[in-house]
């Protein structure tokens, strides 16, 4: 190949990823073969051939572009609903915020709130979530997908316990993340709306645990009977809606729009009542904590990557894994304000937890997912 040949193919490269860097690659590229055969034409030997190698290399980059250009796609996908998800849960605390503030929320009023969160509202998001049309598909999907969730949500708890163990809002605040807020958006956009039914035996079991581990690490000692857990509404919906997932038999119109509406308030008022939360504390105190960074790097980081070699050992569906690992990824669940409150805990202090880990996790969850696919490809 003609010396002035190979300077052009080494400045067509240097242009490839300047344009690829400045997102113009399809605007410059189609100009180059054009380019290049004139140049080829004038002094090569042999045109045709070296007009076909720089063709080769041309469609070599603009494949790698096209592919490089999809992970970049999805990476920022994920940034983008990560981000506006964000967006929404600050403008709900900011209500919330503006209420308690103004005198419209007191504080029994919270307290209040956060009880119908916990008896009727998350019972609901439960049911809601089970109650779908039964296969066989399905119900191995469902086993499936709750051994998994049973592994990452022991996993979590255990790592949290061994590092946080001496603070019980932080062994709580790491050990349970928030998949109904964040997970589901996440998991539709990627997947579509029926592969939430991945992880909906994930949600299940985070919020059975928060009732009874998650009570027990609070401090409050709960009942060893177990007509105490029989009469749980938590676990109540969980038997419930393992019912009406295994019989032929789909609940009425009414009642399945009711439970929809029910549990469509889930994130709403955990977030106004966090807002009232955060309207008694110092707002600058969130980011000058180092406990809340060692929190939040267990919660983010440790805990997801631990979760991801986990679920790399398991023969699953790439959509299984990538969703499961989605909700293991999660910020600090909402829920552990309501809890810390119920229980007599620093309310305030989780209110911290949650808002922290939710603002890095615009960084750490595309972070997670990156590697993911980069090892499982």
């Amino acid at each position: 190949v003609p010396v002035h040949l190979t300077v052009f193919i080494i400045l067509y490269n240097f242009l490839f990823y300047i344009s690829y860097f400045f997102d113009i690659s399809p605007i410059i590229f189609p100009i180059y073969p054009t380019l290049c055969r004139k140049t080829v034409i004038s002094s090569a030997r042999k045109p045709q051939s070296s007009f076909f190698c720089f063709r080769t290399l041309y469609n070599l980059n603009l494949n790698r572009y096209i592919k490089v250009k999809k992970k970049g796609t999805v990476i920022m996908e994920t940034v983008r609903i990560v981000a506006e998800q964000t967006l929404i849960m600050f403008l709900l605390i900011g209500t919330g915020y503006v209420l308690f503030r103004k005198g419209k929320l007191s504080l029994a009023g919270s307290r209040d709130m956060a009880s119908l969160m916990v008896t009727i509202i998350i019972p609901a998001v439960i049911v809601n979530s089970l109650a779908v049309e039964y296969t066989a598909e399905k119900a191995k999907t469902l086993l499936l997908c709750s051994a998994l969730s049973a592994v990452l949500l022991a996993v979590s708890l255990v790592i949290s316990h061994l590092i946080l163990k001496e603070n019980p809002i932080d062994d709580f605040a790491s050990g349970f993340s928030n998949p109904g807020f964040f997970g589901i958006p996440l998991v539709q956009a990627a997947f579509g709306n029926d592969a939430v039914f991945y992880i909906a035996p994930f949600i299940v079991g985070i919020n059975i645990l928060q009732f009874s581990y998650g009570v027990r690490l609070m401090g409050r000692t709960s009942s060893s009977d177990w007509r105490h857990y029989a009469r749980n509404p938590i676990f109540l919906s969980a038997v419930i809606g393992l019912i009406l997932f295994f019989i032929p038999v789909s609940p009425p119109s009414p009642v399945s729009s009711a439970l929809n509406y029910i549990a469509g308030l889930n994130a709403p008022i955990a977030m106004i009542v966090m807002g009232g939360y955060l309207a008694q504390t110092d707002f600058l105190s969130l980011f000058t904590s180092a406990r809340l960074y060692a929190l939040c790097f267990c919660r983010l980081f440790l805990i997801p990557a631990v979760s991801l070699l986990v679920i790399s050992l398991f023969p699953a569906d790439m959509q299984i894994r990538s969703a499961l690992l989605i909700a293991a990824s999660c910020p600090v669940g909402a829920n552990v304000a309501a809890y810390a409150q119920l229980n007599g805990h620093d309310y305030a202090y989780a209110v911290k937890t949650v808002v922290l880990s939710t603002l890095l996790s615009i960084v750490s969850l595309p972070a997670v997912l990156t590697v993911a696919r980069f090892i499982w490809n």
